[in-house]
């Protein structure tokens, strides 16, 4: 099969920058500067997706031998960034493609099992073709070519580098096991360093809305100061928790509702519809990637607008560079 013929001009018009490669190994001249270049010319060749470029794309690359290691790696990736096309190469080897908020350089951590790189500005991956060790690279799941690259979810570059601290393995580490997540590597932090470090995670914890006792628990194990015993450290953690959500780092809670009653009790103000298509209230329209589910939102909004006022926030396109 002709891949790169095939599915590189695919690929790029959903945004991404391609280039032939041979294994792994990217061959043109100043590749990394995504030179123009006819796909007919390199038919059978795998397919390398840059990283960076305008959409900032990066690919977390998980080269971890130990299966074990690779699964609570892959769960830990998933919960804290969320879903993502991940392609697999050499079991139990996977990538997973993001955007970041940051154009970042590569960046590469040791951690249990192996090492994990964040390819950036400058790298590519393999999304199509055969491995050096003849497997095929496959993505089981969601493929990058149903992604237009703008759609890919996107990382905060903080969040990135916290996470990257986080898995890092140390040569002095205490293991936390979370009753309902990963396995993570936390370095102990000394005594001298302890404050600002642990505030600021802590500081973390509270926006993200996780429980006060599961939070508490969590950083002390994992945090526990030199010379003070876990309950000790705790009500040291107590006082750091307490203080970020008095700073109003917690998310802003609802009013719970206790009851049918209470949900009965609420008055709602239903508007008139705005469009015939367009139900009063909240919507969701959901479909398949290029089913026209933005051309119909466009169009709705269109008619909207000859009457009302319509803010259109079309976050999933790209905004051009102004020369």
């Amino acid at each position: 099969m002709l891949r790169y013929e095939k599915f590189a001009p695919q690929l790029q018009a959903l945004g991404y920058d391609t280039t032939p490669v041979n294994g792994k190994r990217a061959f043109l001249p100043n590749w990394s500067q995504r030179p123009a270049h006819d796909p007919t010319q390199f038919g059978g060749c795998n397919i390398g997706v840059l990283t960076g470029g305008k959409h900032q794309l990066i690919a977390i690359d998980a080269d971890i031998t130990d299966p074990a290691s690779a699964l609570q790696l892959e769960k830990a990736i998933q919960t804290t960034f969320g879903d993502s096309p991940k392609r697999i190469g050499k079991i139990p080897k996977f990538l997973c493609v993001f955007r970041c908020d940051e154009l970042l350089k590569k960046k590469k951590v040791s951690v249990e099992g192996g090492e994990l790189e964040i390819l950036g500005e400058g790298q590519q991956f393999v999304a199509s073709g055969i491995h050096p060790d003849g497997m095929k690279y496959n993505w089981p799941q969601d493929k990058l070519i149903d992604y237009p690259a703008n759609e890919l979810a996107l990382i905060n570059y903080a969040d990135l580098n916290v996470f990257l601290e986080a898995i890092a393995k140390k040569p002095k580490s205490n293991r936390l096991n979370l009753a309902e997540g990963p396995e993570v590597e936390i370095e102990n932090i000394s005594n001298g360093h302890w404050h600002g470090p642990v505030r600021d995670y802590v500081a973390r914890l509270v926006a993200k809305g996780i429980g006060r006792h599961e939070g508490i628990t969590l950083c002390a194990k994992g945090f526990q100061q030199s010379g003070y015993s876990l309950e000790q450290t705790k009500k040291q953690v107590a006082k750091l928790w307490d203080s970020a959500v008095n700073k109003g780092f917690a998310p802003t809670p609802s009013k719970p509702l206790r009851s049918l009653v209470d949900l009965a009790a609420i008055e709602v103000k239903q508007r008139d519809a705005l469009h015939p298509w367009l139900p009063s209230g909240f919507s969701l329209l959901a479909g398949s990637p290029k089913a026209g589910k933005s051309k119909l939102l466009e169009f709705i909004a269109y008619e909207v607008a000859q009457k009302e006022r319509v803010l259109f926030a079309a976050l999933e396109y790209s905004v051009p560079s102004q020369a």
